[in-house]
């Protein structure tokens, strides 16, 4: 009769209207292979954290390249208004 329990990825998901991931974590244990237990954890994430080495590896891909998405929105807002010229005051 052997127990292990394992901490999962259940889900993580972009959500625009905050600019955060959603990450869902579950840990399962299971009594030779068979799961008895399911329970779940949730927190949010920030692209913008600068530590993200405990987060699972595939959230930390998603934050990067969120992170990466900004800057390159905000370097073409910037390219832009720099060619409209200064604004009429």
């Amino acid at each position: 009769m052997a127990l292990e329990e394992k901490t999962i990825l259940d889900m993580a998901s972009w959500r625009p209207e905050f600019a955060t991931i959603e990450v869902r974590m579950a840990t399962v244990i299971s009594r030779d292979g068979v799961e008895i237990s399911r329970e779940y954890h949730r927190h949010v994430v920030e692209p913008s954290q600068e530590d993200l080495s405990m987060e699972h590896s595939d959230v930390q891909a998603m934050a990067e390249a969120k992170s990466a998405e900004r800057a390159a929105k905000a370097a073409e807002n910037a390219a832009k208004a720099e060619e409209d010229g200064p604004a009429a005051a």
